[in-house]
């Protein structure tokens, strides 16, 4: 081995390990980034108008709930296929009940912060058309 090949393989190995930690570094600064975007509106909200903070959180864990809620009634139609005609009514129940509590935050939220409560019924509209159209049933099958 030559002494410039000695030389090439050094270069590339701290090149490689210069290239890792600028990535690590993008990485990083790229975390930092999000956060901020994330947490210092969430904190300016919090300071100075609480009221839509609250409305903005509360928002956010009803949405979290519901979302569970209409996944685990969905899986469990899947798991079981024979599921008695009275399940089926419950979880068609339920739904329409959460899809009426959301419609009634969403009511409240257009109240009190418009451009959030237009985005929530944009939100609940689309989830109302996954729960009527997505599903796996042709809707037109009456026809």
């Amino acid at each position: 081995m030559t002494f410039s090949d000695l030389a090439a393989r050094v270069a590339r190995g701290y090149a490689r390990l210069l290239r890792s930690v600028a990535e690590v570094v993008l990485v990083l600064a790229g975390m930092a980034g999000l956060a901020f975007a994330v947490v210092f509106p969430l904190w300016w909200l919090a300071v100075n108008r609480r009221e839509l903070y609250t409305a903005l959180i509360a928002g956010s864990f009803l949405a979290a709930a519901l979302l569970l809620a209409l996944r685990r009634m969905r899986a469990g139609g899947r798991e079981d296929p024979g599921v008695s005609k009275c399940g089926s009514r419950i979880r068609r129940i339920l739904a329409r009940l959460l899809l009426g509590v959301g419609a009634y935050g969403t009511g409240v939220l257009i109240l009190r912060a418009p451009i959030l409560g237009i985005a929530a019924a944009l939100i609940l509209l689309a989830g109302a058309g996954i729960l009527a159209f997505g599903r796996g049933e042709r809707s037109d099958r009456g026809r």
